[in-house]
């Protein structure tokens, strides 16, 4: 081999290799942000129901959102791509397709997790009055001596997925 193709593929595979990792660094810093907002949303709509009629978000939609920086396609598909593994490998997302309420059929993203009242704008946890449990599941802390009257419900789909 001459000299000057080991030059061009070391060259090659050095961009490689930092193109990667920055898009793995930029990738988890996204997949924070698409965290935060599915949590935010799932608590906006665990208070007011009739405000934030779906606790859902579009995965399209998070997307455009959290990538509204990016331009150019191929680019926001790649670093979309690790951003979607690492928020789909969370325990506390479920992911499904649905119809929205605008009737597009989309991939969806719902956070199932715990979800805390937000006051001024922020997310935070005050002890037993400001959290907020998915339905089905209860919190000791709120039901052991709070004075609060706490009764266990079931999950209920509105409607089937597959």
């Amino acid at each position: 081999m001459r000299p000057q193709t080991i030059t061009i593929t070391a060259a090659y595979g050095q961009r490689t290799i930092s193109k990667r990792r920055s898009t793995s660094t930029q990738a988890k810093h996204l997949a924070g942000v698409a965290l935060d907002k599915l949590a935010t949303q799932a608590s906006l709509h665990a208070q007011d129901p009739v405000g934030y009629p779906e606790p859902l978000i579009s995965m399209v939609a998070l997307r455009d959102d959290v990538l509204r920086d990016e331009f150019r396609a191929q680019e926001r598909n790649r670093i979309w791509t690790a951003v979607q593994k690492l928020v789909e490998g969370n325990a506390n997302v479920r992911t499904m397709v649905r119809e929205g309420r605008t009737g597009d059929v989309s991939r969806m993203w719902e956070w199932i997790g715990a979800v805390y009242r937000i006051e001024g704008g922020s997310a935070h946890q005050s002890p037993a009055v400001g959290k907020i449990t998915t339905p089905g599941r209860l919190d000791d802390s709120m039901s052991s001596g709070s004075g609060l009257e706490i009764g266990k419900r079931k999950w209920e789909e509105s409607r089937p997925y597959y």
